[in-house]
This record gives structure tokens, sequence and C-alpha cells, in this order.
């Protein structure tokens, strides 16, 4: 039989954990939204916008960012991410069809449920997934590598995950 004291600590850890994740999802939301509001303004003084180097970040980081600075719940288009990405300051001129990079890196995290696709003014539009979409998304399988790979991470913090369907 399991201890009380440990069963108290799961539940306790799990509350924390699940209080943090929101907290963190909140900061990253106001973080991007920041961003973009430095970058505008940066422009409009004719200074650099970069308070972290986004230079170095890779275009799919790029993505997520302007996807967590849009307000909860809304899609948006390739060309709206792409106004997003130069408003963060993010280097586009080095690709030469920018939008073909933009949707093929959208069609790839909607492929790990990392995104979900709506149609907004005639035009495929995505959003970051909540946490509990992409449990959800997980748990109907099949398992793609990158979510089977979520899954053993969000089992190793104790979220009861299925296994990977038999073939």
């Amino acid at each position: 039989m399991v201890d009380d004291n440990y069963k108290q600590t799961l539940e306790n850890a799990r509350s924390e954990l699940k209080d943090l994740l929101a907290q963190r999802a909140t900061l990253d939301a106001r973080i991007a939204k920041l961003r973009q509001t430095v970058g505008s303004l940066a422009q409009l003084c004719g200074e650099p916008a970069e308070v972290e180097p986004v230079s170095e970040w890779t275009l799919i980081d790029a993505i997520r960012e302007v996807l967590r600075a849009a307000p909860l719940g809304a899609f948006q288009t390739a060309d709206e991410i792409k106004k997003g990405l130069i408003l963060i300051d993010y280097d586009i001129k080095g690709n030469a069809n920018i939008l073909a990079s933009i949707q093929t890196t959208l069609r790839r995290m909607a492929d790990s449920n990392e995104v979900k696709i709506d149609v907004k003014d005639d035009k495929k539009a995505y959003r970051l997934m909540t946490f509990r979409e992409r449990q959800s998304a997980i748990m109907s399988g099949p398992f793609t590598n990158a979510q089977e790979k979520l899954r053993k991470s969000m089992e190793y913090v104790g979220l009861p995950m299925p296994r990977k369907p038999e073939k």
C-alpha cells in the first residue's frame, strides 16, 4: 500500500505544476506582445529592437512567438504571421520565399499537434493548441514520432497517457 504522505505530496506537486504551467503561458503571451510592441516602437525611433538576439532564433521559434502574441483563441493566417515576424525584427530577407517556409513550418507544427488549423478570410489560419487540446490530440493516436516524444514527456511528469497503439 502506498503511503498517504506520498499521495498527498504527489497531488501537491501536480497542483503546483499545473499552476506554474498556467503562469508560464501567461508570461509567454505577455513577453511575445511586448516584443512586438518594442519592435514597432524601435522602427519608429530608428533603433534596433533587439532585447534578446532574435537573429539566433529558428523560424519555428519565431513563429511560436508570433502566435503567442495573438489574442487568446485568435487564429492567424500565414500573411499575418509574416507581418508578426517583421514586427519582432526577425530577419526574413535571407529567405527568397518566406511565405512558403512559414506554411511548411506551420504544416509540420500541425502534424505534431502544436497548432490548430481553421479558416479565416478563406485562408488557412493557425493558433497554438492549448495544453488540454494537445493532450486530447495525443490520446487519440496514432502517434507520429513527435507525438510519441510528447506523450512520453507528459507521462514523465505524472500525467497518465495511453500507450502507442499496436499495429
